[in-house]
């Protein structure tokens, strides 16, 4: 004989709240995009353009084509340094290397292409990309970058110092999972900021806010610290968003 047994709505209730909870958790992580346009010359868009995006470090390579408006994307791409290729028959190739940190939204604008040959290369030598898909406000500092930087104590919480309209008054002189309180973006509550680790939450919620997990300064590959104006995605905390990426295999030996 079957038995069913009902379950009350209370129960389903509670089952549908965890379930978008889980679902909220795949929303986060640390991977960015790179959009822009390809245009000829004289300005006019170059359709059916190959753009390929490849990581420096790891030699992994991403493909796309330019579309009827001459538009690229790439919405999922893991923070790193990465050569931009442009090329079409009856063109010259363009390359160009731009930086991105961990959910970096960076426009590269217009890649402009000139008449020629595919064996024809021209390379771009561009500075730091202007965040003009977004409105948010903080900084990202990479590997490079914080391997020259004295730090005492070697906690990459000292880094957030290092960014305007931020007030830190730990000490971390002594090693530990403590140090996220005391750390003030723009006036705002020391208890309210949010911090990952490599797109996972690491808040100690039961213990004043202090982090769940700890790594050496050296396992850091990009360090990042937003203030304000950050997107929806960011949740949790009305406070700074403090991301950190560690490091990952390349394609270079190091011993």
């Amino acid at each position: 004989m079957r038995l069913t047994v009902p379950i009350p709505r209370r129960a389903l209730a509670v089952t549908a709240m965890l379930l978008l909870a889980g679902g909220a958790v795949w929303a986060q992580g640390t991977a960015g995009s790179i959009t822009g346009s390809v245009v000829d010359a004289q300005g006019a868009v170059v359709p059916g353009a190959t753009v390929t995006a490849t990581n420096v470090a790891r030699g992994t390579t991403t493909t796309t084509t330019t579309s009827a408006i001459g538009r690229f994307d790439f919405l999922s791409l893991q923070p790193a340094t990465y050569k931009l290729s442009v090329e079409i028959s009856g063109f010259k190739k363009n390359e160009r290397t731009v930086n991105l940190g961990p959910n970096d939204k960076l426009a590269v604008g217009n890649i402009r292409l000139e008449v020629g040959e595919m064996t024809e290369t021209i390379e771009v030598t561009a500075g730091r990309v202007l965040q003009s898909a977004s409105a948010e406000r903080g900084d990202t500092l990479v590997a490079q970058q914080m391997e020259n930087i004295a730090v005492n104590g070697r906690s990459y919480l000292a880094l957030t110092t290092l960014v305007p309209g931020v007030i830190n008054t730990n000490s971390y002189q002594t090693s530990g999972h403590a140090g996220l309180g005391g750390i003030s973006a723009n006036g705002g509550r020391t208890n309210q900021n949010n911090l990952t680790l490599d797109g996972i939450g690491n808040v100690d919620t039961g213990n004043n806010g202090d982090q769940l997990a700890t790594l050496s300064l050296e396992s850091v590959s990009e360090f990042k610290m937003l203030t304000a104006n950050y997107q929806a995605e960011y949740g949790r905390s009305s406070g700074a968003q403090i991301s950190v990426v560690t490091k990952g295999g390349t394609q270079s030996f190091h011993g």
